[in-house]
Protein backbone atom coordinates (compact mmCIF):
# COMPACT_ATOMS: atom_id res chain seq x y z
CA UNK A 1 0.00 0.00 0.00
CA UNK A 2 2.57 1.97 1.02
CA UNK A 3 4.95 1.99 -2.66
CA UNK A 4 1.31 2.62 -4.35
CA UNK A 5 1.01 5.92 -2.31
CA UNK A 6 4.71 6.74 -3.79
CA UNK A 7 4.37 6.26 -7.04
CA UNK A 8 1.05 8.41 -7.34
CA UNK A 9 2.67 10.95 -5.83
CA UNK A 10 5.90 10.58 -8.42
CA UNK A 11 2.72 10.92 -11.16
CA UNK A 12 1.10 13.18 -9.50
CA UNK A 13 4.40 15.76 -9.04
CA UNK A 14 5.28 14.85 -12.30
CA UNK A 15 1.93 15.93 -13.97
CA UNK A 16 2.20 19.33 -11.76
CA UNK A 17 5.55 19.76 -13.30
CA UNK A 18 4.92 19.81 -16.98
CA UNK A 19 1.79 21.64 -16.72
CA UNK A 20 3.73 24.73 -14.97
CA UNK A 21 6.38 24.29 -17.64
CA UNK A 22 3.65 24.79 -20.53
CA UNK A 23 2.14 27.75 -18.74
CA UNK A 24 5.33 29.07 -18.48
CA UNK A 25 6.35 28.52 -22.20
CA UNK A 26 2.56 30.17 -23.20
CA UNK A 27 3.33 33.17 -21.30
CA UNK A 28 6.25 34.31 -22.94
CA UNK A 29 5.00 33.41 -26.11
CA UNK A 30 2.42 35.88 -25.88
CA UNK A 31 4.23 38.70 -24.13
CA UNK A 32 3.51 42.02 -25.71
CA UNK A 33 6.36 43.40 -24.44
CA UNK A 34 8.21 41.26 -26.34
CA UNK A 35 6.45 41.78 -29.86
CA UNK A 36 6.36 46.16 -29.24
CA UNK A 37 10.10 45.56 -28.25
CA UNK A 38 11.23 43.01 -31.55
CA UNK A 39 8.71 46.09 -33.38
CA UNK A 40 10.93 49.09 -32.00
CA UNK A 41 14.09 47.72 -33.20
CA UNK A 42 12.32 46.83 -36.60
CA UNK A 43 11.73 50.38 -37.29
CA UNK A 44 15.22 51.65 -35.60
CA UNK A 45 17.12 49.36 -37.75
CA UNK A 46 15.11 50.22 -41.24
CA UNK A 47 16.69 53.77 -42.59
CA UNK A 48 14.10 54.28 -45.34
CA UNK A 49 11.53 53.98 -43.04
CA UNK A 50 12.67 56.85 -41.39
CA UNK A 51 13.83 58.96 -44.70
CA UNK A 52 10.00 58.19 -45.70
CA UNK A 53 8.80 59.48 -42.72
CA UNK A 54 10.68 62.58 -43.47
CA UNK A 55 10.10 63.02 -47.40
CA UNK A 56 6.75 61.97 -47.31
CA UNK A 57 4.18 62.63 -44.46
CA UNK A 58 1.75 60.48 -46.32
CA UNK A 59 3.70 57.89 -46.32
CA UNK A 60 4.64 58.44 -42.69
CA UNK A 61 0.97 58.60 -41.80
CA UNK A 62 0.11 55.48 -43.59
CA UNK A 63 2.83 53.69 -41.86
CA UNK A 64 1.76 54.88 -38.64
CA UNK A 65 -1.66 53.27 -39.40
CA UNK A 66 -0.69 50.59 -40.87
CA UNK A 67 1.61 50.20 -37.39
CA UNK A 68 -1.28 50.95 -35.44
CA UNK A 69 -3.44 48.39 -37.54
CA UNK A 70 -0.68 45.89 -36.89
CA UNK A 71 -0.73 46.83 -33.00
CA UNK A 72 -4.12 46.65 -32.31
CA UNK A 73 -4.19 43.22 -34.10
CA UNK A 74 -1.27 42.00 -32.47
CA UNK A 75 -2.98 43.76 -29.27
CA UNK A 76 -6.13 41.39 -30.31
CA UNK A 77 -4.12 38.35 -31.14
CA UNK A 78 -2.55 39.37 -27.12
CA UNK A 79 -5.74 39.33 -25.66
CA UNK A 80 -7.14 35.92 -27.53
CA UNK A 81 -3.90 34.71 -26.35
CA UNK A 82 -4.93 35.82 -23.08
CA UNK A 83 -8.16 34.34 -22.96
CA UNK A 84 -6.83 30.91 -24.13
CA UNK A 85 -4.16 31.06 -21.33
CA UNK A 86 -6.49 31.65 -18.60
CA UNK A 87 -8.85 29.13 -19.97
CA UNK A 88 -6.06 26.20 -20.41
CA UNK A 89 -5.24 27.69 -16.32
CA UNK A 90 -8.56 27.10 -15.54
CA UNK A 91 -8.22 23.89 -17.17
CA UNK A 92 -5.00 23.29 -15.66
CA UNK A 93 -6.66 24.62 -12.21
CA UNK A 94 -9.63 22.15 -12.26
CA UNK A 95 -7.42 19.12 -13.47
CA UNK A 96 -4.98 19.61 -10.41
CA UNK A 97 -8.35 19.78 -8.09
CA UNK A 98 -9.40 16.77 -10.26
CA UNK A 99 -6.04 15.45 -9.33
CA UNK A 100 -6.27 16.72 -5.79
CA UNK A 101 -9.71 15.46 -5.09
CA UNK A 102 -8.31 11.93 -6.19
CA UNK A 103 -5.20 11.89 -4.01
CA UNK A 104 -7.43 12.48 -0.38
CA UNK A 105 -9.85 10.02 -2.15
CA UNK A 106 -7.09 7.57 -2.83
CA UNK A 107 -5.41 8.72 0.52
CA UNK A 108 -8.83 7.79 2.24
CA UNK A 109 -8.80 4.70 0.29
CA UNK A 110 -5.39 3.58 1.73
CA UNK A 111 -6.72 4.80 5.60
CA UNK A 112 -9.95 3.06 5.23
CA UNK A 113 -7.46 -0.44 3.71
CA UNK A 114 -5.00 0.10 5.93
CA UNK A 115 -7.96 0.44 8.87
CA UNK A 116 -9.28 -2.67 7.32
CA UNK A 117 -5.78 -4.58 7.66
CA UNK A 118 -5.27 -3.92 11.10
CA UNK A 119 -8.68 -5.11 11.95
CA UNK A 120 -8.36 -7.85 9.57
CA UNK A 121 -4.75 -8.80 11.28
CA UNK A 122 -6.19 -7.69 14.54
CA UNK A 123 -8.94 -10.51 14.13
CA UNK A 124 -6.36 -13.13 13.05
CA UNK A 125 -4.37 -12.41 15.80
CA UNK A 126 -7.64 -12.71 18.50
CA UNK A 127 -8.62 -16.15 16.67
CA UNK A 128 -4.78 -17.67 16.52
CA UNK A 129 -4.85 -16.44 20.53
CA UNK A 130 -8.16 -18.17 20.86
CA UNK A 131 -6.91 -21.39 18.44
CA UNK A 132 -3.93 -21.51 21.03
CA UNK A 133 -5.82 -21.41 24.37
CA UNK A 134 -8.22 -24.07 22.78
CA UNK A 135 -5.17 -26.05 22.03
CA UNK A 136 -4.09 -25.62 25.77
CA UNK A 137 -7.21 -26.62 26.77
CA UNK A 138 -7.26 -29.71 24.12
CA UNK A 139 -3.57 -30.41 25.38
CA UNK A 140 -4.70 -30.03 28.96
CA UNK A 141 -7.71 -32.72 28.14
CA UNK A 142 -5.59 -35.49 26.74
CA UNK A 143 -3.23 -35.09 29.65
CA UNK A 144 -6.04 -35.29 32.19
CA UNK A 145 -7.78 -38.29 30.06
CA UNK A 146 -4.26 -40.22 30.01
CA UNK A 147 -4.33 -39.62 33.54
CA UNK A 148 -7.97 -41.10 33.94
CA UNK A 149 -6.78 -44.04 31.60
CA UNK A 150 -3.96 -44.63 33.30
CA UNK A 151 -6.29 -44.81 36.88
CA UNK A 152 -8.91 -47.31 34.77
CA UNK A 153 -6.08 -49.51 33.85
CA UNK A 154 -5.11 -50.01 37.94
CA UNK A 155 -8.70 -50.26 39.53
CA UNK A 156 -9.22 -52.87 35.94
CA UNK A 157 -6.47 -54.72 37.26
CA UNK A 158 -7.23 -54.32 40.81
CA UNK A 159 -10.95 -55.76 39.71
CA UNK A 160 -9.42 -58.38 37.20
CA UNK A 161 -7.46 -59.78 40.66
CA UNK A 162 -11.03 -59.53 43.04
CA UNK A 163 -12.78 -61.15 40.15
CA UNK A 164 -10.30 -64.13 39.77
CA UNK A 165 -10.29 -64.45 43.40
CA UNK A 166 -14.24 -64.57 43.75
CA UNK A 167 -14.17 -67.51 40.51
CA UNK A 168 -11.67 -69.42 42.69
CA UNK A 169 -13.94 -69.21 45.69
CA UNK A 170 -16.59 -70.05 43.75
CA UNK A 171 -15.48 -72.92 42.35
CA UNK A 172 -14.17 -73.98 45.85
CA UNK A 173 -18.25 -73.42 46.87
CA UNK A 174 -19.50 -74.66 43.85
CA UNK A 175 -16.91 -78.53 44.48
CA UNK A 176 -17.97 -77.85 48.17
CA UNK A 177 -21.58 -77.79 47.77
CA UNK A 178 -22.17 -80.36 44.55
CA UNK A 179 -23.77 -83.20 46.53
CA UNK A 180 -26.22 -80.56 48.51
CA UNK A 181 -27.16 -79.14 45.27
CA UNK A 182 -28.02 -82.25 43.56
CA UNK A 183 -30.20 -83.31 46.70
CA UNK A 184 -31.76 -80.27 46.23
CA UNK A 185 -32.58 -80.60 42.27
CA UNK A 186 -33.64 -84.16 42.88
CA UNK A 187 -36.36 -82.48 45.83
CA UNK A 188 -36.76 -80.23 43.78
CA UNK A 189 -38.41 -82.45 41.03
CA UNK A 190 -40.01 -84.57 43.98
CA UNK A 191 -41.99 -81.62 44.72
CA UNK A 192 -43.05 -80.22 41.02
CA UNK A 193 -43.82 -84.22 39.92
CA UNK A 194 -45.96 -83.20 42.99
CA UNK A 195 -46.67 -80.08 42.58
CA UNK A 196 -47.92 -81.19 39.09
CA UNK A 197 -50.34 -84.34 40.23
CA UNK A 198 -51.67 -82.31 42.57
CA UNK A 199 -53.16 -79.66 39.37
CA UNK A 200 -53.87 -82.82 37.47
CA UNK A 201 -56.25 -84.11 40.49
CA UNK A 202 -57.74 -80.75 40.97
CA UNK A 203 -58.45 -80.55 36.81
CA UNK A 204 -59.93 -83.97 37.23
CA UNK A 205 -62.18 -83.24 39.90
CA UNK A 206 -63.27 -79.63 38.04
CA UNK A 207 -63.95 -81.82 34.75
CA UNK A 208 -66.16 -84.26 36.82
CA UNK A 209 -68.19 -81.70 39.26
CA UNK A 210 -68.81 -79.38 35.69
CA UNK A 211 -69.80 -82.77 33.98
CA UNK A 212 -72.01 -83.74 37.63
CA UNK A 213 -73.14 -80.27 37.23
CA UNK A 214 -74.05 -80.43 33.28
CA UNK A 215 -75.83 -84.00 33.96
CA UNK A 216 -78.10 -81.96 37.21
CA UNK A 217 -78.58 -78.49 34.76
CA UNK A 218 -80.02 -80.83 32.34
CA UNK A 219 -82.05 -82.84 34.38
CA UNK A 220 -83.52 -79.67 36.51
CA UNK A 221 -84.71 -78.63 32.57
CA UNK A 222 -86.08 -81.78 31.86
CA UNK A 223 -88.57 -81.67 35.17
CA UNK A 224 -89.25 -77.93 34.61
CA UNK A 225 -89.92 -78.77 30.79
CA UNK A 226 -92.56 -81.48 31.69
CA UNK A 227 -94.10 -79.75 34.71
CA UNK A 228 -94.39 -76.54 32.70
CA UNK A 229 -96.39 -78.49 30.07
CA UNK A 230 -98.39 -79.88 32.59
CA UNK A 231 -98.95 -75.87 33.62
CA UNK A 232 -100.27 -75.36 29.95
CA UNK A 233 -102.78 -77.93 30.47
CA UNK A 234 -104.10 -76.23 33.33
CA UNK A 235 -104.24 -72.78 32.03
CA UNK A 236 -107.42 -71.71 30.55
CA UNK A 237 -108.00 -70.93 27.30
CA UNK A 238 -109.34 -67.68 26.57
CA UNK A 239 -109.48 -67.62 22.67
CA UNK A 240 -110.24 -63.80 22.95
CA UNK A 241 -106.47 -62.89 23.54
CA UNK A 242 -103.49 -62.91 21.15
CA UNK A 243 -101.76 -65.54 20.53
CA UNK A 244 -98.63 -64.29 20.45
CA UNK A 245 -98.87 -63.18 24.05
CA UNK A 246 -95.83 -64.10 26.28
CA UNK A 247 -94.95 -64.03 30.30
CA UNK A 248 -92.54 -65.21 32.03
CA UNK A 249 -92.95 -66.67 35.59
CA UNK A 250 -90.44 -66.95 38.39
CA UNK A 251 -91.22 -70.16 40.28
CA UNK A 252 -89.99 -70.88 43.78
CA UNK A 253 -90.71 -74.13 45.43
CA UNK A 254 -90.55 -74.74 49.32
CA UNK A 255 -89.52 -77.43 51.02
CA UNK A 256 -92.86 -79.15 51.15
CA UNK A 257 -93.00 -78.84 47.49
CA UNK A 258 -95.54 -76.29 47.25
CA UNK A 259 -94.86 -73.23 45.09
CA UNK A 260 -94.46 -69.49 45.13
CA UNK A 261 -95.11 -67.80 41.47
CA UNK A 262 -94.80 -64.40 40.64
CA UNK A 263 -94.74 -62.59 37.19
CA UNK A 264 -90.84 -61.73 36.20
CA UNK A 265 -91.66 -60.43 32.65
CA UNK A 266 -95.24 -59.51 31.92
CA UNK A 267 -96.82 -60.18 28.56
CA UNK A 268 -98.37 -56.73 28.58
CA UNK A 269 -101.52 -58.38 29.30
CA UNK A 270 -102.96 -58.93 32.72
CA UNK A 271 -105.72 -61.47 31.81
CA UNK A 272 -102.83 -63.50 30.30
CA UNK A 273 -100.34 -62.94 32.95
CA UNK A 274 -103.05 -64.02 35.75
CA UNK A 275 -104.37 -67.28 33.90
CA UNK A 276 -101.12 -68.67 33.88
CA UNK A 277 -100.04 -67.37 37.61
CA UNK A 278 -103.15 -69.32 38.42
CA UNK A 279 -102.57 -72.39 36.27
CA UNK A 280 -99.15 -72.57 37.84
CA UNK A 281 -100.77 -72.90 41.37
CA UNK A 282 -103.22 -75.47 39.94
CA UNK A 283 -99.79 -77.94 39.29
CA UNK A 284 -99.02 -78.23 42.63
CA UNK A 285 -97.17 -80.00 44.49
CA UNK A 286 -94.06 -80.14 42.85
CA UNK A 287 -92.61 -82.93 41.31
CA UNK A 288 -91.08 -84.82 44.04
CA UNK A 289 -87.09 -84.84 43.79
CA UNK A 290 -84.51 -87.60 44.79
CA UNK A 291 -81.16 -85.85 43.62
CA UNK A 292 -80.47 -83.19 45.99
CA UNK A 293 -78.41 -81.61 43.55
CA UNK A 294 -81.29 -81.13 41.13
CA UNK A 295 -83.60 -79.92 44.05
CA UNK A 296 -81.05 -77.02 44.80
CA UNK A 297 -80.84 -76.52 41.17
CA UNK A 298 -84.97 -75.88 41.05
CA UNK A 299 -85.17 -74.50 44.32
CA UNK A 300 -86.25 -71.47 41.93
CA UNK A 301 -86.53 -71.21 38.60
CA UNK A 302 -87.99 -68.84 35.49
CA UNK A 303 -90.34 -70.36 33.23
CA UNK A 304 -91.44 -69.03 30.35
CA UNK A 305 -95.31 -69.36 28.50
CA UNK A 306 -96.65 -68.21 24.82
CA UNK A 307 -100.49 -67.99 24.99
CA UNK A 308 -102.11 -71.04 22.31
CA UNK A 309 -98.45 -72.97 21.49
CA UNK A 310 -97.51 -76.30 22.41
CA UNK A 311 -93.98 -76.47 24.74
CA UNK A 312 -92.29 -74.22 27.17
CA UNK A 313 -90.21 -71.11 26.49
Amino acid sequence: MKELLMQYNKYFYASLGLHGLLIILLVFSLDPSVDATRGSRQLVANPDIVQAVVVDEQRVAEEVNRLEAEEKQQKKEVEEKQKQLAKKLEQVKLEREQEQTKLEQLKRDMAKAKQEEQNRLSEIKLEKEKEKKQLDNLKAEKEKEKKKLVALDDERQVEQDRVKALKSEREKEEKKHSDAKQQLEEKRKADEAKRLAGIKATKDAERAAAAKHEKVVSEAQRIASLWGQEVKRNKRVIETLPADLKCVLLITVLPDRSIQVKVEKSSGNAIYDDAMVKAAYKTQPFPLLEDSAVKQELKQFPIGFVNNEEGVR
